[in-house]
């Protein structure tokens, strides 16, 4: 057991003991991962949602879910803010991102 996994599971509440191959094989590719992007209230719910798949809150299930929407309506007022001020990716605006979703899936053969 490295040293860097038994500090990650330490910070994350995660008893490596009692972790299955599966389980601990996740935990050392995150205690590896750069995961600084991630705001760092929200990595513990994140960490055990992917090891041990423990349900997270609302607001983390909704962003893990791809649903802005509900994850707009759980957000608090420092996610809210941190969802308003992130630019689309590539470009893509969130409307064209949409129709091209709803053409894809509401097309008819």
């Amino acid at each position: 057991m490295s040293a860097r996994l038994q500090a990650f599971c330490t910070e994350h509440w995660l008893k490596l003991e009692t972790l299955n191959p599966a389980q601990r094989g996740r935990a050392e590719q995150l205690a590896a991962a750069n995961m600084s992007t991630i705001p760092e209230r929200l990595r513990g719910g994140l960490v055990r949602y992917i090891v041990k798949g423990i349900p997270t809150g609302h607001f983390l299930q909704a962003v893990i879910s791809n649903d802005l929407r509900e994850a707009c309506a759980r957000a608090d007022a420092q996610q809210a803010a941190a969802i308003t001020t992130r630019k689309p990716a590539a470009g893509k605006t969130l409307a064209r991102s949409r129709n091209e979703h709803d053409r894809q899936t509401h097309s008819h053969p």
